[in-house]
């Protein structure tokens, strides 16, 4: 299956299994089904747009990309972690259609170097959008102290 639309259903639905059961050991079976899943789509997908791509091409990228980096998928991790590198270096930026997704996998991690890079993004640009993208990641992770830190960091004059 390819169609966006009952992909994204399936995924809806996963989600709501892993919210239910992420405290209990069975999640990574749950994180392993998604990545059998998914992980033979993406390639097929494809990270960057194509010129015979539909509309819900970039939303299928996006999600797959989104899903199994919540899924724990070392390649996606990894390819995720090379953009957002780039991406902050400034060497090649992330395509719009899949930057909160690769900014989302790279925030999972709860590295506090992850954490500072997107602040620092945040900060450098002036485009509204941007800023919104990466409120709305900087709370996610499973870092506890970053996520008061981003409480304070709402709260205050930047925002």
């Amino acid at each position: 299956e390819r169609e966006y639309v009952v992909l994204n259903s399936i995924n809806i639905n996963f989600g709501e299994l892993v919210s239910l059961y992420s405290h209990l050991p069975c999640i990574t079976q749950f994180k392993a089904m998604r990545r059998k899943i998914f992980s033979k789509i993406l390639p097929d997908v494809g990270w960057e747009k194509k010129d015979t791509d539909g509309h819900t091409d970039a939303l299928l990228r996006n999600m797959l990309i989104g899903t199994l980096g919540k899924s724990e998928d070392k390649q996606v991790l990894d390819k995720c972690n090379e953009l957002f590198n780039d991406h902050v270096k400034g060497t090649k930026l992330i395509p719009a259609d899949i930057r909160s997704s690769v900014y989302l996998t790279v925030r999972q991690s709860g590295l506090v170097e992850d954490y500072n890079k997107l602040l620092e993004l945040f900060e450098k640009t002036d485009l509204h959008e941007e800023r919104d993208r990466v409120q709305r990641i900087l709370g996610n992770g499973p870092n506890s102290d970053l996520r008061i830190r981003t409480l304070e960091f709402a709260m205050g004059e930047k925002v």
